[in-house]
């Protein structure tokens, strides 16, 4: 019975002794994100609606499709290049909702290599975007998502996705 014993535990510890971190390997390179892919007139594919708090609490109804609702599929968002940097922004909202509260002004952008988060800025307020995707930068049709998130009381309650196309 002590042989068992004995090598059961061998096994065993040679089994967690031999287990090491795999590394994580380099998403992409600075390289893979070129701002100019950012410029130029943006339509709205959908806008979906989360309500974060029900998803805290664990609710069963977290999202909604809201485009058709609010005509957003109307709303486009033009993003101007000045130079190799951000530039000037406009909304042509059309019938659509507003559900962002600049129309004009200049947008900028957390990291110019590997940016997170965009902002859209009228005098001295701001809107901050979360991008939820820019892989498909480039590619034709060319897509970026972005989520807008909207607090009260301190918690974030309800974040609308843009999935967009150029």
């Amino acid at each position: 019975m002590k042989q068992i014993f004995s090598i059961t535990l061998a096994i065993a510890l040679f089994t967690f002794a031999s287990c090491k971190r795999d590394a994580f390997k380099d998403v992409g390179n600075n390289a893979d994100f070129k701002i100019d892919a950012l410029g130029g007139t943006w339509s709205t594919i959908s806008v979906t609606q989360t309500d974060e708090d029900a998803i805290r609490k664990g609710f069963p109804f977290k999202t909604l499709d809201i485009t058709g609702d609010f005509n957003l599929n109307q709303t486009k968002i033009t993003l101007n290049l000045n130079g190799v940097n951000p530039g000037t922004f406009s909304i042509a909202y059309g019938t659509a909702a507003k559900l962002l509260k600049h129309t004009s002004g200049n947008w900028a952008l957390d990291n110019l290599q590997k940016p997170t988060k965009v902002y859209l800025i009228n005098g001295t307020d701001s809107v901050k975007l979360k991008i939820n995707n820019y892989s498909d930068l480039g590619e034709v049709p060319s897509r970026l998502g972005l989520k807008l998130l909207k607090s009260a009381y301190g918690k974030t309650q309800l974040g609308y996705d843009y999935s967009l196309t150029k």
